[in-house]
């Protein structure tokens, strides 16, 4: 058991140990610890035993244990759904490495998003347009934005979504939006950054100027230079 758990221990550090004896050629194809070993480092699916590799209940097994492993096992499980499902679940991002048709399937897309938001970006195009899915994304990560489709980095509620938990969110929206006052005072209030972000015309607005600056005084560091002059926002 000592041995087993330095080995363990040692496989997190580098999983290239599991390369080396004739004692590990015998753990390789030792079910019970390739799922232990995956558990700490999910490139260890990668030295399993071919027999452990294309077994559908190990690999489901894996998934449990580690999502990351979906990038190592063979194309045919990339496409099967209870084991991209369990995986995205884990570890949304993976979503990355599923097949396409299940990167187009709405359940595990949502699923993947509500884990991590970027994983969004590897949703097929119809999904980007799903309002459901990108609101779920943003919450996740407000970075998710930037991949929604572009009727969606036009819509006001999802903007606004963003923005309201992220200022630089502003960056990735649609330039209708950047001319919102709504959305731009709203991205002000979450940071002062938010201003770097707006439309030239709303940067140059003394009254969100004003108010920016009212919320925090850095916000003069963000502001066009004409309006660091204007003596009433400055004092």
């Amino acid at each position: 058991m000592f041995y087993h758990d330095n080995l363990l221990a040692d496989i997190q550090r580098n999983v290239n140990v599991l390369q080396d004896g004739e004692t590990n050629h015998e753990r390789i194809s030792d079910r019970k610890f390739m799922l232990a070993a995956v558990s700490r480092n999910s490139d260890a699916f990668i030295h399993a035993h071919d027999n452990l590799k294309h077994d559908r209940d190990f690999v489901l097994a894996a998934m449990c244990r580690n999502g990351y492993a979906l990038r190592n096992v063979t194309e045919p499980f990339k496409s099967d759904r209870d084991i991209v499902l369990v995986a995205v679940k884990q570890r949304g991002e993976m979503l990355r490495y599923a097949a396409p048709y299940l990167q187009a399937d709405r359940e595990i897309v949502l699923q993947a998003v509500s884990e991590h938001g970027r994983a969004l970006h590897s949703a097929s195009d119809e999904l980007k347009a799903d309002r459901e899915i990108v609101l779920t994304a943003i919450h996740q990560n407000t970075h998710a934005l930037l991949d929604a489709s572009d009727d969606l980095r036009s819509d006001r509620d999802i903007v606004l979504a963003a923005v309201s938990r992220n200022a630089d969110a502003l960056s990735f929206a649609a330039n209708t939006m950047k001319d919102d006052r709504d959305i731009v005072f709203t991205a002000m209030r979450q940071h002062y950054n938010g201003m770097r972000h707006a439309s030239e015309e709303l940067r140059h607005d003394r009254e969100i100027c004003l108010e920016a600056v009212h919320e925090d005084g850095l916000a003069l560091s963000v502001l066009p230079v004409e309006i660091k002059s204007d003596r009433e926002i400055v004092l």
